[in-house]
């Protein structure tokens, strides 16, 4: 008697833990779109700028490039954001 007690109490606790798992799991699917976003801005912002440095070391010119890269960097991030936005 005290063993089938003691199964339905930790058979309760596993069904707990499960439906905690699956309740995270959801908010991570839903919030997944929006940290595609974060990721895509900054990757496009900090490759151009790369880019850009480069090519002033490359040219040596002073931060020309680098600007430039960083602006187009801004606007490809800000397209990026608008496309998945829209698409919605």
């Amino acid at each position: 008697m005290l063993l089938l007690m003691i199964q339905s109490v930790i058979f309760s606790k596993k069904r707990k833990m499960i439906e905690k798992i699956k309740k995270i799991s959801i908010i991570i699917s839903k919030s997944a779109p929006y940290l595609n976003i974060v990721y895509s801005q900054a990757s496009a912002v900090i490759i151009f700028s790369i880019i850009g440095y480069f090519l002033d070391v490359w040219f040596s010119t002073e931060i020309i490039f680098t600007l430039i890269g960083l602006i187009i960097g801004l606007g490809f991030s800000l397209y990026l954001l608008a496309k998945t936005i829209w698409n919605k």
